[in-house]
């Protein structure tokens, strides 16, 4: 498992981090016929590739901006989440990028990249929205979470979707007031998945939310000088 591990990396490192290039905006940008394969290319031909448009088959719109999610959502989770071997498969990132020391080496690579390339506005202003995109598309259902609630829902535990939390707290603190600043309540986008279909506008205030939670939790506790340290008894 390192060995095929290290050689996907190796593969995607290639392709994708050396040279820079956004996956998830590539994602998004593949043609239609992509996902839909021969038998329905001529309908996707037709199709809009906006799901949100009032043109063309919206409905075959719809199901391929749910299949680019997943093939977002499972190449990031896959390459980027350092859980070790627990009996239910262990992440590509637990390995490290060569060698048998297993240290989390390709995790580390694959945040710095998605953080650093793809999600930065530094880098291509609407980048914020790929990363605001990946947030709802890593909703909750709350049967799972047990709260009270109907449809599906930020959590702490599932908004990360295999990055590093404490990676994504950075850059929410990092980028918390621009993007905020955007005003993306009453932007109107939604994001297609297979289990649910999320807006900016209903669901984008609970995932700032979390986004706070998790920025609070990446801040360094503040050392306390030795001369305010209590005394000793």
């Amino acid at each position: 498992m390192r060995k095929l591990s290290q050689e996907v990396f190796a593969l995607f490192k290639r392709t994708f981090i050396d040279s820079r290039r956004n996956f998830i905006a590539e994602a998004d940008d593949a043609p239609v016929d992509a996902f839909l394969g021969i038998a329905l290319a001529q309908r996707g031909e037709q199709a809009s590739r906006d799901p949100q448009s009032q043109h063309g088959d919206t409905a075959i719109a719809r199901r391929v901006a749910s299949a680019r999610s997943v093939v977002k959502s499972f190449v990031i989770y896959q390459l980027s989440n350092s859980l070790p071997p627990n009996g239910s498969g262990v992440g590509c990132g637990h390995y490290d990028e060569d060698g048998v020391e297993d240290g989390g080496g390709i995790a580390r690579l694959m945040n710095d990249y998605v953080f650093g390339t793809c999600f930065n506005p530094d880098v291509h202003e609407n980048n914020v929205f790929l990363f605001l995109d990946h947030c709802l598309s890593q909703l909750s259902s709350p049967f799972y979470s047990g709260r009270d609630e109907d449809g599906y829902i930020a959590t702490k535990a599932g908004l990360y979707g295999g990055l590093n939390p404490k990676e994504m707290g950075n850059y929410w603190r990092q980028h918390r007031e621009h993007i905020r600043g955007l005003d993306c309540q009453n932007i109107q986008r939604c994001v297609f998945t297979p289990n649910y279909i999320a807006s900016y506008r209903d669901d984008i205030d609970g995932v700032f939310t979390v986004l706070d939670e998790l920025a609070d939790e990446a801040t360094p506790a503040l050392a306390v000088p030795d001369e305010l340290q209590p005394a000793s008894s």
